[in-house]
């Protein structure tokens, strides 16, 4: 897969009925909150380079998932370049902000269906095309900026910067209070389904290039609705135990309701 459609770079296209497809297929409506998503093709980016120095670099750290807008890639890391040797940063060291958790479509549209690619002409007017490659991201330990990240540097000892929603002196006066701390350690109050985190990273080799991942879905569709529909079209109560409706913060994948009464869940972990 190339700029130009080519598919004869490293990588293939998944098996729409592997094991793997449908992990990832899940973690995307998960990252959309149940938003409806048609034609979904995944493209298993295959780069031994570029995986063993995110080994070297990042075995021992946390990582975490990141949907990265293919619109938002710049000149020095378009697509095809991503994809054949991952991420480059300015000489700088401004690095960039990648997202966990969320995705939030936009009405933006990129032209991407090479030969090849899995396709089930499912989509409908309504529905626009949207390209993502999901990344591994090691934030590792991470340091909560409290200003802009515009120039921000990350400190010795840490990995990357947490970039909160707010800035954790709300008001402004220079003082960090409690009720300020509370508020931040809250996330504001905001509700789970809003998962949505933010983080720095100005070491290219902690960020992983895994998927190219592209689908239809409708910018229009009302969230709550769609955080409410089921994940499955053929759900029943009871299949409840085998749902993946729970999430675990210590392996960092989704569990089901099997999962926590048995084994290593049942012990409160999850």
């Amino acid at each position: 897969m190339n700029g130009n459609g080519d598919s004869s770079n490293a990588g293939h296209w998944l098996d729409t009925h592997s094991d793997e497809f449908e992990r990832l297929k899940y973690l995307m409506r998960m990252s959309l909150r149940g938003r409806t998503i048609a034609d979904v093709g995944i493209w298993k980016i295959d780069n031994p380079q570029a995986g063993a120095n995110f080994e070297l670099r990042a075995s021992s750290m946390l990582a975490l998932p990141s949907f990265v807008d293919a619109g938002s890639l710049d000149a020095q890391n378009s697509l095809f370049d991503v994809c054949r040797r991952g991420f480059l940063f300015p000489t700088s060291g401004r690095g960039r902000i990648f997202s966990i958790g969320n995705i939030t479509l936009d009405r933006s549209f990129e032209t991407f269906n090479p030969e090849g690619a899995p396709t089930a002409n499912t989509h409908t007017d309504n529905m626009q095309h949207h390209l993502y490659v999901l990344c591994d991201v090691a934030v590792g330990r991470s340091y909560i900026l409290d200003g802009p990240a515009e120039g921000a540097a990350v400190p010795q000892g840490y990995d990357s910067l947490y970039v909160p929603k707010q800035a954790l002196d709300r008001d402004g006066d220079g003082r960090f209070t409690m009720d300020e701390y509370e508020q931040a350690a809250t996330q504001d109050g905001r509700s789970a389904e809003d998962y949505s985190h933010d983080y720095l990273v100005q070491d290219a080799r902690l960020v992983l290039p895994r998927y190219v991942v592209r689908f239809y879905a409708d910018v229009d569709e009302d969230e709550d609705d769609a955080a409410n529909a089921p994940l499955n079209a053929d759900d029943d109560p009871m299949k409840v135990y085998d749902r993946y409706d729970f999430f675990d913060p210590i392996l960092y994948q989704p569990v089901s309701l099997r999962d926590k009464m048995v084994g290593t869940h049942s012990s409160g972990e999850a």
